[in-house]
């Protein structure tokens, strides 16, 4: 694997194919539940050694954090079945990374679900909001109620011999649940038509026993009730081979991900203009408010990495990357640019 082209893979960001762990000592938490999510979906790109901003932060003991990733991706209780991997050390500058290629899989890989529960929460408190709601004179989370009971739902209520992974899918006004299911009837449910069904009941068991799930049946029933208050809508939840669930966002909650969609502009005219704007030094909150633009993390990914990349932005203080007096100044001076 050339350097050019994990450098151009970094460039481009998280996606639904690439993740970017730090891991600058030891390995993550959560590795093995990207590792099954590529495995079970179209195979991905998992790069060590990088933070979620792109920034290289290289490895103190690569061997020792590939001997730490091999043993995890031997150990049933992790991925299930287990899988090979090939893990490659690479050099950018004078930083070690390490790059592993995860193929898509023929088979179903599950890992622990209790940390997968955990980790899809995590996911949710971190990109949706929590507006302020009282219930009995008591501060209640409208989120954690409604998406504690549809992952709880993908996770016990799968049908795990099918090689349908389940997915929870953020998308502009919505979140989609889907996993393989074993129907007992077909359409729309509501708490009215609902009959509820154990489909795996060990499973189940276990969930209630640690508080994760209440009685069955109690799921349908709740997202109804406080998806309403959520997002003034309704789930929409049908019963198939697929199992879904559809449960709507605030209005307000879209405004970040749009603005990032709609401050694409013409990248040439807009590296002209800050490189003007930059011939004395600058931080990162005046560049970005002399663009105008309002995600933080769509400015540093897309437009003022890319920059320091390239050489036309240094940093003031390039020993300290995160210093909270970093400034960023042009190199391209007008007496240069002799065409």
């Amino acid at each position: 694997m050339t350097t050019e082209y994990i450098r151009q893979i970094i460039k481009n960001g998280e996606g639904v194919d690439v993740e970017l762990k730090e891991s600058k000592t030891n390995l993550n938490k959560n590795i093995s539940q990207t590792v099954c999510s590529f495995l079970n979906r179209n195979g991905g790109h998992l790069i060590l050694g990088i933070n979620d901003n792109g920034n290289i932060l290289g490895i103190n003991n690569p061997e020792k954090l590939i001997n730490e990733f091999n043993t995890l991706a031997n150990n049933p209780q992790k991925p299930n079945p287990t899988f090979y991997f090939h893990p490659e050390i690479l050099e950018i500058g004078d930083k070690q990374i390490v790059y592993i290629f995860i193929p898509e899989s023929s088979q179903v890989h599950r890992t622990n679900l209790i940390e997968s529960y955990d980790k899809l929460m995590a996911f949710i408190k971190k990109h949706l909001p929590d507006p302020f709601y009282l219930e009995d004179d008591k501060r209640v989370s409208l989120r954690n109620k409604i998406f504690r009971e549809a992952i709880t739902n993908i996770l016990i209520h799968r049908e795990f011999i099918n090689p349908f992974p389940a997915k929870m899918i953020i998308e502009p006004g919505k979140v989609i649940f889907e996993n393989a299911s074993r129907p007992h009837s077909y359409g729309l449910i509501t708490p009215d038509s609902f009959s509820p069904f154990p489909k795996n009941p060990n499973i189940a068991r276990v969930f209630k026993e640690i508080g994760l799930a209440d009685e069955l049946g109690s799921g349908v029933r709740n997202l109804y009730k406080y998806s309403k208050i959520y997002s003034n809508t309704d789930p929409e939840i049908t019963e198939g081979d697929i199992f879904k669930i559809i449960i709507a966002i605030p209005k307000a909650t879209m405004q970040a991900p749009m603005q990032a969609i709609m401050q694409v502009e013409n990248h040439e005219e807009r590296t002209v203009q800050i490189i003007e704007f930059c011939k004395l030094p600058k931080t990162r909150e005046e560049v970005q408010t002399f663009l105008n633009l309002k995600n933080r993390d769509y400015f540093r990914k897309e437009i003022l990495n890319p920059l320091l990349e390239q050489g036309i932005l240094q940093m003031t203080i390039p020993e300290k990357p995160n210093s909270p007096k970093q400034k960023y100044y042009s190199t391209i001076r007008e007496d240069n640019q002799d065409d």
